[in-house]
């Protein structure tokens, strides 16, 4: 090889805590995929939260509240909480599963939890 060769090929370097999350993210993925269907739960997610938009619209339009510009962001926010919610009963369910607890693991913490989330989000959409 001469030196154009070598400058072409990209560096890659990882410190030890980026392998170590990497080797993290890994085993949570293959763990994830062969106990559980996490697209399918997902998925489930997901459809609940369109449902609640969807409901929480009919219903404001049915106590009186016609004006589109006010109905719809007042559904999307509504859908937004009902989304967040199913996310942290999801989060709480698989902490109870994978510790292998069946009291549910009360013992999530908002930044605990917040860092689960990114690191399921990851390992589940991609």
């Amino acid at each position: 090889m001469n030196i154009r060769e070598v400058r072409r090929q990209p560096v890659r370097v990882m410190n030890p805590p980026t392998k170590v999350r990497s080797r993290a993210v890994e085993a949570l993925k293959r763990q994830l995929v062969r106990t559980q269907m996490p697209r399918i739960q997902m998925a489930v997610i997901l459809l609940a939260t369109g449902a609640a938009s969807f409901l929480s619209s009919f219903v404001l339009l049915h106590i009186g509240l016609e004006r589109m510009a006010i109905r719809y962001p007042l559904a999307v926010g509504l859908a937004y909480l009902v989304f967040i919610l199913l996310l942290r009963v999801w989060l709480w369910y698989q902490q109870a599963k994978m510790e292998g607890r069946s009291d549910g693991g009360t013992d999530c913490f908002p930044l605990r939890c917040l860092l689960r989330a990114q690191l399921l989000c990851r390992v589940v959409l991609g």
